[in-house]
């Protein structure tokens, strides 16, 4: 293997042992300090390692984005100076470092060895859709600015620029490798991703607990109403994150699975569907079901070839999960009835109405990132709520209201324009039949449907990595037909 090693690759192996002693003696120097983060910086020399050593051994920037997506499952931050003194802390702190920023790190690695590996491929530039996700950047931390409880932005503000490092990276780096290459690595990773998570899903299940991986972001098992037993919540949060990201999975893969001889896209979109049925969720459920239906129409009206044993299978894997969990998914719905004690029809009128109370006060600028719990708490009239801690712990859920609740209409304005500007490169290339296409403008769709009664989406900022993620090769791809046209 040495003799078929350029000078550049020997340059980028000498830096991959150079980053591992640096790392390692970094290791040894705080172990003996006795730091609290041992555990931390453990997992992070290891990754590190490993990571500089894959980059020499294979192309740099396929790992980079396929190590993006398998990171993305994880949850886990560290907050320095935490602030937690009132009702609802919400992660208040003067900074945190998470996975968005060890991925940013990666990401710096990655595009550094691959300059010296591959000089004359890496071409760095800003197009239309890397501009408008700075735009929406810089108008979130203009809401920063303005917000009464400013240690709760920081932090949120901090999360929005480095999720725009890491669209920046990711956008030039699907650029760099060129669409075929990018759409199968995106696909493939993604597929992976949703299995590990699904055989993390099924663990908690077995258990009846969670599994002892706080240390990766593990949620906990999740009481629902009208069912007997929990719902899963994997490396999330709460159920509700983890049916979107389901959601996403089936959505993005249904077509696949209709129409090419993938079978690993059939394993996976199998085991997204149980995973997604899992989590109970009404409003993904329902929205699943809707999104399934509508792909199956748009690509018989474009007179795609559908497979008709794709189709049986899909078939059969619906009616078994009807039959094997429909009496707990039937319990989940009936517990909305006026007789029931599931009361989140109504707590969710009345965020809407408190939402739009607070909206009307600050149309423009919002009331401040990540402030919702020290709003509500300071200022809500406990004669129009209650004193019900449930509506200072939990934000609107309605992912609209929430942005415009945070940011303004300003914020409200920019998140859209990112949507937008990615759903029309879609639609404009749709009639080419492509069935990633069809997928990415799905899960999408998924999200915005979703966004309406949860905010999954904002929930712990893991789904937000993700949906980024999303984007980017949505509009890459958009991106690279205009420059063929």
């Amino acid at each position: 293997m040495l003799k078929k090693m350029n000078g550049k690759s020997m340059v980028s192996v000498c830096s991959a042992i150079a980053i591992a002693l640096g790392s390692s003696m970094l290791l040894q120097w705080l172990l003996q300090r006795g730091s609290s983060f041992t555990l931390f910086f453990v997992v992070f020399v290891v990754i590190g390692i490993g990571y500089a050593l894959a980059c020499c051994l294979y192309d740099p920037l396929k790992v980079y984005l396929a190590g993006s997506v398998f990171l993305m499952m994880i949850n886990a931050k560290v907050i320095f100076d935490p602030v937690t003194d009132y009702i609802g802390g919400v992660g208040a702190g003067k900074f945190y470092a998470g996975v968005p920023h060890l991925v940013v790190g990666l990401g710096i690695v990655s595009f550094v060895i691959d300059k010296l590996r591959f000089p004359d491929r890496l071409s760095f530039r800003i197009g239309k859709s890397e501009f408008y996700v700075i735009l929406f950047t810089v108008i979130t931390l203009t809401a920063g600015l303005v917000a009464p409880f400013k240690a709760a932005s920081v932090v949120q503000s901090n999360f929005y620029i480095v999720l725009l490092a890491l669209y920046l990276l990711w956008s030039n780096a699907f650029r760099s490798l060129g669409r075929d290459r990018a759409t199968k690595l995106f696909v493939r990773a993604l597929s992976v991703g949703m299995l590990v998570q699904f055989g993390l899903c099924l663990l908690q299940l077995s258990l009846g607990k969670e599994i002892g991986l706080a240390f990766i972001g593990e949620g906990v098992l999740e009481e629902r109403a009208g069912l007997n037993g929990s719902s899963i919540t994997g490396t999330f949060n709460h159920p509700g994150p983890l049916s979107l990201f389901f959601l996403i999975g089936v959505s993005l893969l249904f077509p696949l699975v209709l129409q090419k001889r993938n079978f690993s896209a059939v394993v996976c979109f199998i085991a997204a569907i149980v995973g997604l049925v899992l989590t109970y969720s009404r409003t993904s459920l329902v929205i699943g079901a809707a999104v399934l239906l509508l792909e199956w129409l748009v690509l018989a009206y474009f007179s795609n070839k559908i497979s008709k044993n794709r189709a049986a299978l899909v078939a059969i894997v619906v009616i078994v999960v009807a039959f094997s969990m429909g009496d707990s998914i039937a319990a989940r719905f009936s517990s909305l009835e006026n007789n029931s004690n599931d009361d989140q029809i109504a707590h969710r009128l009345d965020h809407y109405r408190m939402a739009w109370d607070y909206i009307q006060q600050k149309p423009w600028l919002g009331n401040g990132l990540n402030n919702w719990s020290y709003v509500t708490q300071h200022t809500q009239l406990l004669t129009s709520v209650g004193s019900d801690i449930f509506y200072y712990t939990n934000p609107v859920h309605n992912i609209y209201l929430y942005v415009w609740f945070e940011g303004g209409l300003l914020m409200l304005a920019g998140f859209l324009l990112v949507i937008i500007h990615t759903l029309i490169g879609l639609l404009r290339k749709i009639k080419r039949r492509k069935e990633l296409d069809i997928g990415l403008i799905a899960s999408i769709v998924c999200v915005l449907a979703y966004g309406i009664t949860g905010w999954g989406l904002f929930n712990g900022g893991q789904m937000l990595y993700i949906f980024y993620f999303i984007l980017c090769v949505s509009n890459i791809k958009s991106d690279e037909l205009a420059e063929d046209q």
